[in-house]
């Protein structure tokens, strides 16, 4: 699995469990880490917040990737 793929694959998960009351603090934590990160380091990412939106959208996900792979995550 390439980089993006499991990077984007990891926030469609930490979306999924966020998104759900019995979320623990630390998954919550775990996720708004990694998504700030990302921002931090390749600005915005429209597609990422739409894939916080609908996690199990395979249409987010491939969006999410080919924005990160333009912002060249995957070369990080």
């Amino acid at each position: 699995m390439d980089p993006v793929t499991l990077l984007v694959s990891t926030l469609a998960l930490g979306a999924t469990a966020a998104l759900k009351d019995t979320a623990g603090t630390a998954i919550k934590d775990a996720y708004a880490g990694l998504k700030s990160l990302i921002e931090k380091k390749f600005g915005p990412q429209p597609a990422v917040d739409a894939l916080e939106q609908k996690p199990a959208s395979v249409k987010k996900r491939e969006a999410a990737e080919e924005d990160l792979v333009s912002a060249a995550a995957n070369e990080d």
